[in-house]
């Protein structure tokens, strides 16, 4: 009689960190079954029948997956259907001989879709995911093989389901949080606030892309050994101490220093722990982590003009007129770096100040300095 072997549990539940495990577990499963291939699927509700959202494939299954996914994973599949998937509100098993499937008007379709697929018999199991989706480990005989799964293969595959679906879940959940932690890098990359993880010892965990810039050109603070370290002594104790209030839940006004106070290009630093740092009353540990905020007070922002052209509803040459006077530029350096007469300038600027109803340049500059291209590094290309 089949019974469960307890080995392959643990190599199925390290699926769930390691997609590439999928394959030696499907392997094995077939092997045990005496399956031809073993598939596992996440079913979607779609409109007129469920469609694969996700599938991990055995070693014959991947290298046929053409002919399989010609033949097999379509509309035209009455396993797919959502008047038989509908009824599974438990764990269902159904095989090729099942009458639900034997009855159907597209049986004998795919009957001959599975002899085109190099694939037998089949038997699959069934378990509700929530309401509009379904876990699926299905197996399949060799090709010319005739034989249907018997009891002791449904029993043993009765076994496996509630493991492999767990495994499953596990690894949908953990890709999950590793697609939004992506996202996330990749959204706080855009912001021109230098960002950055890290421990109380100061050794980063992760750094954006302005973080990165601020530090590599920065004479006051270097990164050495993946660990942020400060050039003067005093200014090293202040941020270490400043880092040290934020994880004790200090003061939130002692959460701020200056990097380089009274010298040239310092560097702003607020700490954040938020959720990085350990709950009220809980001890802190060495892997107790916060976000350092950088800023550079000294650079003005890089406005594009493509952005505020974008942003203002300005003309190209009224948006790099405004992007150069927000840098700091006169109407008189304008005109001259553009090889434009000071009037043709004074023009342009009554224009924008109209658009972006701003009584003055320094109300024009203000709502510049506030808008979205000011704090994002992505830029709009400029046309005309």
């Amino acid at each position: 009689m089949m019974a469960l072997d307890d080995a392959i549990l643990p190599e199925i539940y390290a699926t769930a960190e390691d997609e590439g495990r999928w394959v030696p577990v499907l392997d094995q499963i077939g092997r045990r079954l005496g399956a031809g291939n073993a598939v596992v699927q996440i079913l979607e509700e779609g409109p007129r029948q469920y469609h694969c959202r996700w599938q991990m494939r055995d070693t014959f299954s991947q290298m046929q997956a053409d002919r399989h996914d010609t033949f097999l994973n379509n509309a035209d599949n009455p396993r797919l259907g959502k008047d038989l998937l509908e009824r599974a509100d438990s764990a269902m098993i159904v095989r090729d001989t099942d009458y639900r499937l034997r009855s159907h008007s597209r049986f004998s379709d795919l009957q001959q879709k599975l002899k085109l697929a190099g694939l037998g018999q089949a038997i699959c199991a069934v378990l509700p995911l929530s309401r509009h989706h379904h876990f699926s480990l299905i197996l399949h005989r060799k090709e010319g093989d005739d034989r249907d799964f018997g009891e002791e293969e449904e029993a043993l595959l009765r076994a496996l389901l509630p493991h492999v679906q767990q495994a499953a879940r596990l690894f949908m959940k953990i890709s999950g949080f590793a697609a939004s932690n992506r996202m996330l890098h990749d959204a706080i990359d855009q912001l021109r606030t230098g960002v950055a993880f890290c421990n109380r010892d100061l050794r980063v965990h992760w750094m954006n892309e302005a973080a990165r810039a601020m530090i590599g050109r920065s004479v006051h603070v270097t990164l050495a050994g993946g660990q942020l370290r400060c050039v003067r002594a005093e200014d090293g104790a202040e941020l270490r101490e400043l880092v040290r209030e934020a994880l004790a839940g200090g003061p939130s006004g002692q959460w701020l220093t200056v990097v380089g106070r009274r010298e040239d290009n310092p560097l702003q630093v607020m700490a954040v722990p938020g959720q990085f740092a350990p709950p009220a009353g809980v001890p802190e540990t060495p892997g107790a982590m916060l976000a350092l905020l950088m800023s550079e007070p000294s650079r003005a922002p890089d406005f594009s003009a493509g952005d505020i052209a974008a942003l203002f509803d300005l003309s190209p040459a009224e948006a790099r007129l405004a992007a150069a006077i927000a840098q700091g530029l006169s109407l008189a350096d304008y005109s001259r770096q553009r090889g434009v007469s000071i009037g043709t300038a004074r023009i342009q600027m009554k224009q924008v100040l109209a658009k972006m109803q701003a009584d003055r340049q320094a109300n024009m500059v203000r709502q510049l300095c506030g808008s979205i291209s000011a704090q994002t590094l992505m830029r709009t290309p400029l046309t005309g």
